[in-house]
């Protein structure tokens, strides 16, 4: 592995920093009786983020598995 250089650090981070920054205002702004729809939301983003990385990253090994047995 190979070290980050602190601007490539950084990039890796900002959304990170701004997943932070949206949760803190949603703690102190957001009305508390829709809070666990926001929650429901938010989850239901992240599975669907998921699935669509995790599909991503298998039909790539897919395609290059058969590129490699041509």
């Amino acid at each position: 592995m190979k070290r980050l250089q602190p601007t490539e650090a950084a990039v890796l981070l900002v959304p990170l920093a701004c997943y932070t920054v949206v949760a803190a205002w949603v703690y102190v702004y957001f009305p508390r009786e829709l809070v666990p729809l926001a929650g429901s939301a938010y989850a239901t983003d992240a599975f669907l983020g998921g699935t669509l990385v995790a599909s991503t990253f298998v039909m790539n090994r897919v395609l290059e598995r058969d590129l490699e047995r041509r």
